[in-house]
């Protein structure tokens, strides 16, 4: 499958200033096409006074990060890693991100930012932040995507990448000075193929809660969506179908042979993923060493429970959907995937209180699970397994090469 509408600019001084004076208008705003708000700089510990503009209170996040390791700042057994940022409405945030990255023990050898915010929207301070980085640090890969599609945006990001190990990340997160170089050092056991990290909320503390009894007993698909509500646990986990994309490592060998981020799937791709791994035999495991504090800002991304985000009902629920077809049978079905569904439709909070918008909910609940058997029924979007996957690579390649 070809990379409908993206578009690569260089992370230089002058391509990058070509890339922000184009006139042409990136389409859609969310994975549906439609516009999104404005993000609105200021809210959960952010502020908006000159080039700052972030997240002010995240410094005073208690205990944070109180077991921050010992850096070696020594290269684990070789390796190459990227770091990959895929970013929406949330310039200011990318930013500060960025810059973290660049203060680690081990730099990553490629930053890669796949924005796919309107260029019109980005602040002329934030363009300017973002070449002085970018002029400082060659490392860093600005690529422009039209289309604006997280798991579009982590496929591009995988085919420009030229690391053995891509480390996907949120845009609004925290971290400690250590990140790469704890994701690496789990990667000296090479029956490893990935890495799924700690993520928390601030002064959320991790638990130690057991698992549930029998969750070793339990189908991929049903260990997927049980751990996915318990990924903030403080032991280590082997063997797990989990692959949060805000804190997530993989070998990139490993994703291009899976072929890639299925792009079926509007929401709850990572849940997929972690399955889907785990059904093929690969070895994912959970680490809570290599953390982050997720900021979820209200504003910008694509997260379905932001019911200010432009989208028909329909694609709240078809994610859940279309995951419960393809990897849960029976009871899990219902427990997992209806009723996930419904709760992303029919059971919203604000529909309790506005009973007349019921009819609506429903139909989109029913709409979404059509949608999904239909895809079922065509199967996945891999964009590194189908037969364009040669024409994909080449083209991320020249935005790759583009940037050097």
């Amino acid at each position: 499958m070809k990379p409908d509408g993206f578009s690569a600019h260089a992370a230089t001084s002058g391509r990058l200033r070509a890339a922000f004076r184009s006139p042409a208008r990136p389409e859609g705003g969310q994975a549906d096409g439609t516009a999104a708000p404005s993000p609105r700089v200021g809210e959960r510990g952010t502020r908006a006074a000159g080039d700052e503009g972030l997240l002010t209170e995240r410094r005073a996040v208690p205990g944070a990060f109180e077991h921050q390791h010992a850096a070696s700042h020594s290269h684990v057994s070789g390796l190459t890693i990227s770091a990959i940022i895929p970013t929406f409405r949330r310039f200011p945030y990318m930013l500060s991100t960025v810059e973290q990255l660049l203060g680690q023990t081990r730099v990553p050898d490629e930053i890669i930012v796949v924005d796919q915010t309107p260029l019109e929207e980005i602040a002329p301070e934030e363009r300017a932040r973002l070449e002085s980085l970018c002029e400082a640090h060659p490392r860093i890969r600005y690529v422009r995507q039209e289309e604006a599609f997280v798991y579009k945006a982590r496929n591009l990001a995988a085919a420009v990448a030229s690391t053995d190990i891509l480390l996907y990340l949120d845009d609004d997160i925290e971290f400690s000075s250590d990140l790469t170089e704890r994701h690496l050092e789990n990667f000296e056991n090479p029956g490893l193929a990935a890495v799924a990290g700690g993520v928390t909320s601030p002064g959320v503390a991790f638990s130690d809660d057991p698992l549930p009894a029998g969750f070793s007993r339990l189908p991929a698909g049903e260990q997927g969506y049980v751990f996915t509500g318990r990924g903030n646990r403080s032991y280590r986990v082997e063997r797990v179908p989990y692959s949060p994309a805000g804190n997530f490592a993989i070998r990139r060998r490993v994703l291009m042979e899976m072929g890639g981020w299925d792009e079926r799937i509007v929401h709850r791709g990572d849940v997929e993923m972690g399955i889907r791994l785990h059904k093929a035999g690969h070895r994912v495991d959970y680490d809570p060493c290599p953390r982050i504090v997720h900021f979820a800002c209200p504003a910008g991304g694509s997260r379905d429970t932001d019911v200010s985000i432009p989208m028909p009902r329909w694609r709240r629920a078809v994610g859940w959907h279309y995951l419960a077809l393809r990897h849960l049978r029976r009871r899990a079905f219902v427990r997992f995937g209806l009723w996930r569904a419904a709760r992303f439709t029919i059971l919203l909070k604000r529909n309790f209180v506005r009973p007349w918008k019921w009819p609506a909910e429903l139909f989109a609940f029913f709409k979404g699970l059509v949608v999904a058997r239909r895809w079922i029924r065509q199967g996945p979007m891999l964009p590194f397994a189908s037969s364009d996957s040669v024409a994909y690579v080449s083209g991320a390649q020249t935005a790759r090469e583009s940037t050097e």
